[in-house]
């Protein structure tokens, strides 16, 4: 059935939901551990959600990655943790009064059944553990939701829904189970599961968890978000938007997780029918065309000369099996030469039929195209198969096919591999999207300190009741009066601002806060200014402001600076604010990181690319064809990432304003010159035209021109791509002036597709990728890093573009000497 190809298919994905749906489950579970009104002990619950998880991803780990034997006592460790919090739980939620605690003796014996399981090894502890402490606990868990789904009267459906899956989840855990040589194992296992429904126990699994996760989320809104006196933390985290946030992750992943496994795998059948086609060009047809496929051919001439071929092949491709000739007698595949020993069990003598060949088989035979077989199993094991064929050089006549077999298992493991790196950079993404989530709402103003700041407002004339009110909150608050001074200043403001009362109150605001200069006129502070609401009437928000310290210290902030009215006449404002500085430092740690780890990068790189460099010129000699290439595809894999590398770097340094130029005064003509050289490859092997005008005896400019060579190049690279074969690239150099400046314009012009209008903003920034460039490899930061370029010259870039008749960029340098 389709279904059941696409979830076999699809396995190690469902696995890896299947341990995400846990982290969710946990996420929701300490989010309601913070709150009074829901009572039952879900850190237990979390506890275990985030530990099960963590074990079924060290199990999809260990699934693709070979070699790590002590893992498995890990998982069996994690499982057994996981399932002891979730039997905390069932616990603490069923215990009476004073009595609960006697149930914990029963758990060493739990723990002792468990380890009987270890005469069978890692599967057969995983085994007893699931029969002895899954199960109970499972359903111990189960019975503490629905007693807990009816207390107080009202039935709550989210707890006896979760309740419901976790009874059925503790049935599919606990007791579908690995198979193993003893009784129910034997008879009720994944396997026969499998066998029965038609889909693995690990996706019905992941459905209950992800009802659990579900029901537990709507009763924390139903009992949370309801509440009149809920905290602003709890009102917040009440939301759907983590849940939807990872949701949105984990499908995003999908398809790139498959993207790039079918990515591999096509590399793999290239570099498999690449190297069996070249095999085949070296068996010469003549002695094919000698051979019977009968027994009769051991010994002649040509059966040992290709027998020889044969051997050799296989020898300088150690990583294949079986490499062997075969022909067609009678509609059937038979075999004509084999490479194994004669003394092998796996040896074929000429004339023997390949049993496991289909009809189809025999058709592509006939037809001699050479192909990849994937994956397949045959009488000799599992295999992946590259054929090619020998053909009569002058009727074109198929005479024979040569195969080349790879152990299957190899095959996959390279692919799986590769998924299972994308799954854990989705796992990385959710977790880091999910903090960065959380950190933003708890720097967001709490909806209590907004209710009584809006009352201060309104009541005003009541200082004593308003010092009281607004000594209270957890933000800094300035109060002024009609005329601009400071009149009110509550202890966190003092805190925050290292200031006492005494050396604001009865100073303007900008004195009070440290602040110099002229606000502009209208609502938008200068240089972190404070903004003249007085003389607006209008509240204002800003979200990035810096004040300055008692000490000298500058203090991040965001505020809300909005004027106190009474009877419809404006006196007064006040100003609320909170410290940003933590969200700030997240911000830089971040910037810092990806920047830091691309720095790193550059190292490797370097290291890769001089000694590629170093074989493929002083020891090229000593490499055979085959190693040169794979040498020069190393040398130009790095090349490329080594450019993505400095194109980051480029961006990142630009963003942190560390960007410096090396300007001299230089000849523009001649850096245009280098670029189109750089470039001209490219567009010779598209047969594209590159128009350079007369660029020679050009005004020399100051610039600093390894970055401005850099951004032209990104202008022509990008240009040559989206221009057809044989197509025309035009390049120039001419003079405009913007807004009163002169400035020298380098131009660059294509016949491509065109950009739509509402992408031409969108192209210049950092990784954006429009939808014409699909198929087209690219960090995204070609034109961001041209951007940048013109920028840190003084000068900006334009684009000029009409759909379907091609786009003009125009990178403007200044042409005064100093900016």
């Amino acid at each position: 059935m389709v279904y059941q190809n696409f979830l076999e298919h699809h396995l190690d994905y469902i696995f890896f939901l299947y341990g995400m749906s846990f982290y969710v489950l946990a996420l929701y579970c300490f989010l309601a551990a913070r709150s009074s009104s829901l009572r039952l002990p879900w850190n237990w619950l979390g506890a275990f959600a985030a530990v099960h998880g963590t074990s079924e991803l060290v199990e999809l780990t260990l699934g693709v990655i070979d070699g790590l034997p002590h893992f498995a006592l890990f998982k069996y460790v994690l499982l057994l943790v996981s399932y002891t919090c979730l039997m905390e739980f069932g616990r603490v939620a069923t215990a009476w009064p004073g009595g609960g605690g006697r149930w914990r003796a029963v758990y060493p014996f739990l723990l002792a059944s468990s380890l009987v399981g270890a005469f069978w090894g890692p599967d057969g502890l995983n085994t007893t553990v699931r029969y002895t402490v899954g199960l109970p606990a499972g359903l111990w868990a189960s019975a503490a939701l629905l007693k807990a789904s009816r207390e107080g009267g009202v039935r709550d459906t989210g707890l006896g829904l979760a309740g419901i899956a976790m009874a059925v989840y503790a049935i599919a855990t606990g007791f579908v189970v690995p198979d193993m040589p003893f009784i129910p194992a034997s008879i009720i296992n994944y396997d026969t599961f499998t066998a029965a429904f038609g889909f693995n126990v690990q996706l019905l699994r992941l459905l209950l968890i992800f009802t659990v996760s579900v029901s537990l989320v709507a009763h924390f809104r139903k009992a949370e978000c309801g509440r009149v006196d809920a905290s602003s933390w709890n009102m917040q985290h009440c939301s759907l938007r983590p849940f939807a946030m990872v949701l949105a992750f984990l499908l995003m992943g999908w398809p790139a997780t498959e993207m790039v496994g079918r990515h591999v795998e096509d590399e793999a059948s290239a570099n498999l029918i690449s190297r069996t086609l070249t095999a085949a060009a070296s068996i010469l047809p003549e002695r094919v065309a000698a051979l019977t496929g009968t027994s009769a051919d051991e010994g002649t001439p040509a059966f040992e000369h290709l027998r020889n071929d044969l051997m050799r092949i296989k020898s300088v491709n150690p990583d294949f099996r079986f490499v062997y000739l075969m022909g067609l007698r009678d509609g059937q595949e038979i075999f004509l030469v084999d490479a194994e020993p004669k003394d092998s069990e796996d040896y074929s003598t000429p004339g023997d039929v390949y049993p496991d060949a289909t009809q189809k088989e025999v058709e592509e035979f006939k037809k001699g195209r050479p192909k990849v077989y994937p994956p397949y199993k045959d009488s000799w094991g599992t295999w992946v198969s590259g054929v090619a064929f020998i053909k009569d050089p002058v009727s074109g006549e198929v005479k024979a096919m040569l195969g080349m077999d790879i152990d299957a298992d190899k095959w996959l493991h390279q692919v799986a591999l590769s998924r299972l790196l994308c799954m854990m950079l989705t796992f990385a993404l959710s977790v880091i999207t999910v903090i960065q989530y959380f950190a933003w709402q708890r720097s967001r103003e709490s909806a209590e300190q907004r209710a009584a700041l809006r009352l201060a407002e309104q009541k005003l004339y009541d200082e004593k009741k308003l010092r009281d009110l607004v000594d209270s909150l957890g933000e800094g608050v300035i109060v002024q009066d009609a005329d601009g001074y400071v009149v009110l200043v509550n202890p966190e403001a003092e805190r925050l601002l290292a200031r006492g009362s005494d050396a604001m109150v009865g100073r303007s605001l900008e004195d009070a806060l440290g602040l110099s200069g002229e606000p502009d006129d209208g609502c938008l502070p200068p240089m972190g200014g404070v903004i003249p609401t007085l003389d607006c009437g209008d509240t204002c928000r800003v979200e990035d402001a810096v004040f300055i310290r008692g000490d000298g210290t500058a203090l991040p902030v965001s505020y809300v600076l909005s004027p106190i009215t009474e009877s419809g006449k404006l006196t007064g404002a006040v100003m609320a604010f909170q410290d940003i500085s933590i969200r700030k430092e997240m911000e830089r740690q971040k910037k810092d990181f990806f920047a830091m780890v691309t720095h790193d990068l550059k190292s490797p790189l370097l290291v890769i690319q001089g000694y590629t460099d170093i074989l493929l010129g002083e020891k090229a000699s000593a490499l055979d064809e085959e190693a040169r290439g794979m040498l020069a595809s190393v040398r130009d894999g790095g090349r490329k990432m080594l450019t993505m590398v400095n194109d980051f770097l480029t961006v990142s340094r630009f963003e942190s304003g560390k960007l410096s130029l090396n300007e001299s005064l230089d000849d523009l003509g001649a850096a245009v010159v280098m670029a189109v050289e750089e470039i001209s490859p490219l567009a010779n092997k598209k047969h594209i035209t590159i128009e350079t005008g007369d660029v020679s005896g050009l005004e020399r400019l100051i610039f600093d021109k390894a970055h401005l060579v850099r951004a032209l190049s990104n202008l022509l690279h990008n240009a040559v791509h989206y221009t057809a074969k044989g197509g025309t690239v035009s390049v120039s150099v001419h003079d405009v002036i913007r807004d009163g400046a002169e400035y020298a314009a380098v131009t660059v012009s294509d016949n491509g597709p065109g950009i739509p209008p509402d992408e031409r903003e969108k192209v210049f920034c950092m990784y954006y990728r429009s939808a014409r460039t699909e198929g087209l490899k690219g960090s995204g930061l070609g034109l961001a890093i041209v951007k940048a370029v013109a920028v840190a010259h003084g000068g900006a870039v334009e684009l000029d573009s009409e759909e379907g008749r091609g786009s003009t960029f125009r990178l403007l340098i200044p042409r005064n000497t100093r900016h």
